[in-house]
């Protein structure tokens, strides 16, 4: 009853996240939460008047003598290593904190002041350390080492998608054209690709999406008996090499697989931001034009631009009509009078509105050379102006520039960002924008300025220290329920010790089998809190029942079905294996779970006997067998 009450108690804490995020894991939680509950009822009810029909008999078997010897062989040897682990926890308290990591690579370069609030004492204390030069200069290659295998999840976290969603393979095709082209050319473009994925058998369907002459794209659905093989990746690969032959076009190539491309010469939508804020607005701007001259040391790197802090805030692009002062004066001319002739061959306006067939037309008069005279005349026709005819190229020009910039304030802070494309993989880009992040609160921002990144990644990537907080509440209410049924704090303490041993198995298949960290990831963290401790309720509350107090004859007891249990979670989880990293939700959930149930044996066997037990423990033990 206490293990399935560890469990349950540890999904009911899914109910706490936002509507937003526990809308997909409601229902996995209740269901098992509900097979659970009858579980019991099975256990209590159905399995004793089973076995009074299908009685279970016992047979020593022909070598019962041989097994005996190897039980009591192990037995001797087992029970010296944990007189000698009781004697020497402190080896295990080191060899557990090696495994799990301490998490150094959670610390900023430096503690900044925020909102002029100063730092605490704490953080001041914190900056000498972290800005001392031996770390500083070395903080990477200290992190790595330092947080073990914390670190490695931790890095893994970069480009995990707690947000995807389960959908079918499918391939992203988006296509533009630079300012001044139409819808129209934009389709004859977009043509050329669509009768080359027309001519492919192994495609189901593609639709096709024009919205305006920057925005087009081809969603391609492949046939299923072709999802998950090599071939959708090798079409795409002919349908790169197809964009990079259209010239005047910008194209963007996602889906499939983690590769991307991308040959935008202008995109107005960069998604890639860096945040820079600071109490000095000039500052600030000086700070983001060295920053704009580190990120296009990356070749990847593409059109980096400063913007505003909010996503709509980006530059407009305007045309200005920029004069010479001088030279006007050297002609005799005003601005005014090159303006008026300039605006006779440019004019457009509406002029009235006019009833016709019971609704009203805009009636407009427009000059007959407004078509004709294109951004190459204004700049090199000569125009008649007063008593001289002159060209706008010798008293001046027109510039496309990027104006508009906002000044925004928060918390005391002006807010700038950095943004700009990167042509390469997701995982790629977050450790560039990390690394320039680093660069810059490390060895560039003085005291009051601050970089981060500044990509909007939901819910779970700004608050992962509540999701933290919720895996803590999961272990003290697993606590609670321990202590209740061993009347104890001590034994419950030994069994949660178990929990964080599991984790660092889910840290290292996450960490080196880089796989996407998505809700099934978070899901294995509850489920392991709630399953690791299953077997050591099992195994402390047989070591409280045996007449001698033995922990051997304990583990003798209930190893076995300790380990079926253990075998047969793992084997049930393995089929949602089969489908690859590129399921949603239940291949992070398996494989998070399956590597966490594996470290808990190791848990079980090692840790829990040497914390559980004291030496008056053992020392009673001895004097028994004597």
């Amino acid at each position: 009853l206490s293990a399935v009450l560890t469990t349950a108690a540890a999904l009911l804490v899914i109910l706490l996240l936002p509507d937003s995020e526990k809308a997909n894991l409601t229902d996995f939680a209740f269901v098992i939460i509900i097979n659970l509950a009858v579980s019991l009822l099975v256990a209590y009810l159905f399995i004793p008047a089973l076995l009074d029909y299908f009685p279970v008999r016992f047979s020593p078997g022909k070598n019962r003598s041989r097994r005996l010897r190897r039980i009591v062989h192990w037995n001797r040897h087992y029970e010296h290593f944990i007189a000698w682990g009781v004697r020497h926890r402190w080896v295990f308290l080191l060899a557990f904190i090696l495994m799990f990591g301490i998490p150094t690579c959670l610390l900023p370069y430096k503690y900044d002041e925020e909102g002029g609030k100063p730092l605490t004492r704490w953080q001041q204390t914190a900056n000498k350390v972290l800005t001392w030069r031996p770390y500083a200069n070395n903080k990477k290659t200290i992190d790595k080492y330092l947080s073990s295998s914390f670190g490695r999840f931790h890095e893994a976290m970069s480009h995990s998608d707690f947000y995807r969603e389960p959908s079918r393979e499918r391939l992203s095709i988006r296509a533009g054209m630079l300012e001044g082209h139409t819808v129209q050319h934009l389709n004859e473009v977009m043509r050329s690709m669509e009768n080359y994925l027309a001519g492919v058998e192994e495609i189901e369907l593609f639709e096709t999406r024009i919205t305006s002459y920057n925005n087009g794209r081809i969603t391609v659905l492949f046939k299923p008996e072709y999802e998950g093989t090599p071939l959708p990746s090798e079409i795409k690969r002919d349908v790169i090499s197809m964009a990079a032959s259209f010239g005047g076009a910008n194209w963007s190539v996602t889906g499939i697989d983690e590769t991307s491309f991308n040959n935008h010469v202008v995109h107005d939508v960069k998604n890639q931001i860096i945040k820079i804020t600071g109490y000095n607005y000039d500052g600030l701007i000086r700070y983001c034009e060295y920053l704009i001259d580190y990120l296009g040391r990356n070749r990847r790197v593409t059109d980096p631009e400063i913007a505003g802090a909010e996503y709509s805030t980006r530059p407009k692009t305007e045309f200005n009509l920029r004069y010479d002062f001088g030279a006007l004066d050297r002609y005799g001319i005003s601005p005014y009078s090159y303006y008026s002739v300039l605006q006779s061959l440019l004019y457009g306006s509406v002029m009235m509105r006019l009833p016709q067939d019971g609704d009203y037309v805009n009636v407009r008069l427009e000059s007959s050379a407004k078509d004709e005279f294109d951004a190459w005349h204004i700049n090199n026709k000569t125009l008649p102006v007063r008593d001289t005819r002159i060209k706008l190229s010798e008293v001046g020009g027109v510039s496309k520039d990027r104006t508009g910039l906002p000044i925004e304030k928060d918390n005391q802070s002006y807010t700038v960002t950095v943004r700009f494309n990167y042509i390469g993989s997701s995982g790629q880009v977050s450790r560039l924008i990390k690394d320039a992040v680093a660069h810059m609160n490390g060895e560039v921002l003085p005291v009051g300025y601050k970089a981060e990144d500044g990509r909007v990644m939901g819910w779970f990537y700004g608050n992962q220290e509540k999701y933290a907080g919720l895996l803590l509440l999961v272990i003290v209410l697993i606590f609670f329920i321990c202590s209740v049924h061993f009347n104890s704090l001590r034994l419950p303490l030994a069994i949660i010790f178990m929990i964080p041993i599991s984790f660092v198995g889910l840290f290292l298949a996450f960490g080196i089998g880089d796989f996407t960290f998505d809700k099934g990831g978070f899901a294995a963290f509850i489920m392991l809190s709630g399953l690791t401790v299953n077997a050591g309720i099992y195994l402390v509350s047989e070591y409280l029942h045996t007449r001698r107090r033995s922990w051997t004859r304990a583990f003798n007891r209930k190893i076995i079905p300790i380990s079926l249990t253990i075998l047969s979670t793992v084997f049930g989880l393995v089929p949602f294996l089969f489908d690859g990293p590129k399921e949603v939700f239940w291949f992070a959930f398996a494989i998070g779970t399956i590597a966490g149930m594996v470290f808990s044996i190791f848990a079980l066997l090692v840790f829990l006997p040497i914390f559980a037990l004291k030496k008056e423990d053992l020392a009673r033990a001895g004097r028994r067998r004597c």
